[in-house]
């Protein structure tokens, strides 16, 4: 993996701009929008820079290149695991919303009341001291 540092160095102002933000924390900050955007840029530039490798004539224009085709092509795999994530989240059926229902609410307080009493009937006389004093 190449590190923000060395890649800064392969990049212009808006490649760096746009390999910035494929690291975390700024990818995970960004919206599912935004993703697809950046996604978008990212293959770009690293189609690009795989189609400059061949015209490069020295060695060393081409190690530059390589390394900059790895650059873009990790940025992609970072904003796709990202995405993919964003869209598995999205595509969860939301919970139901709680419905109140008075009798309902009062079958249960009964019920617990009575669980209540059944469990103090168990305890020894100490324990049901202590047990009373928490109830009021």
């Amino acid at each position: 993996m190449i590190q923000p540092s060395d890649a800064q160095e392969l990049c212009s102002k808006s490649e760096w701009e746009l390999i910035k933000s494929s690291f975390s924390p700024m990818v995970e900050m960004l919206l599912r929008s935004g993703l697809k955007s950046r996604l978008d840029r990212v293959r770009k530039a690293h189609r690009k820079s795989t189609d400059l490798i061949g015209l490069q004539h020295s060695e060393s224009r081409k190690r530059r290149m390589l390394r900059k085709t790895e650059m873009f092509a990790e940025a992609v795999n970072r904003i796709e695991s990202t995405l993919n994530l964003v869209e598995r989240v999205l595509s969860l059926e939301p919970f139901p919303k709680a419905v109140y229902n008075e009798k309902t609410f009062e079958e249960t307080r009964s019920l617990d009341m009575a669980a209540l009493r059944e469990r103090l009937d168990r305890k020894p006389e100490s324990g049901k001291k202590n047990l009373l004093s928490k109830m009021l």
